[in-house]
């Protein structure tokens, strides 16, 4: 699976180091997973607003406003494959999310769409009657029949990479989510330092 673990120190010039550490495990079938719940180091319930199911095609998504914006173009969906929608967005009002969502939705090509997958929604702006981006956008899905995550952990403020363009499968059951790449991978280190006169004391 995906883990993903994060580590400041500082050395003797008072400069941060941050190390990102992503493990990409080999299954047996060549698969790769991320389990949602694994950033957290323990479980977490599953969200109120998840459809069970399983499905598979090739990620395609991203930044809603950003993914929008190439609806109708070649860009768009894999063609004439199935997919598995992924959509997060970062401080946009919930009447910009819902209809932005509700254009993807529209669209010929969306009964390609086997599975959706909600990341992160940060600093949303809640100007319509919603408790929670989630809520409004399970309303567009009423008459399918496809298994949906919601509160994916990753999106505009993570920094957990998700495989666009690859083919994968998504399982989502009342404990959770599991997302499975059939890519090859390997563990990397990364070390990052700030400037000292970046750091406040």
């Amino acid at each position: 699976m995906f883990l993903l673990s994060n580590e400041s120190t500082f050395d003797e010039a008072n400069t941060a180091i941050v190390n990102v550490t992503l493990t990409i495990s080999k299954m047996a079938d060549r698969t790769w997973r991320y389990h949602d719940t694994a950033l957290y180091g323990g479980r977490r319930a599953a969200n109120t607003y998840n459809r069970c199911g399983h499905a598979e095609g090739v990620l395609v998504g991203g930044n809603l406003c950003s993914y929008a914006s190439i609806i109708g173009s070649k860009f768009q969906i894999v063609p004439e494959q199935d997919v598995i929608l992924f959509i997060e967005e970062l401080e946009e009002s919930l009447h910009t999310i819902d209809r932005l969502f509700y254009a993807l939705r529209l669209q010929e090509n969306f009964e390609r769409v086997k599975g959706i997958i909600f990341g992160t929604f940060s600093s949303v702006k809640y100007d319509l009657q919603y408790g929670s981006v989630e809520q409004m956008l399970i309303g567009h899905l009423y008459d399918l029949d496809i298994p949906v995550c919601c509160g994916f952990s990753v999106g505009s403020n993570s920094c957990l990479p998700l495989l666009e363009g690859a083919p994968c499968s998504l399982d989502v059951t009342p404990d959770g989510a599991l997302l499975s790449f059939d890519v090859e991978g390997d563990k990397q280190l990364y070390e990052i330092k700030k400037e000292p006169s970046q750091i406040m004391n």
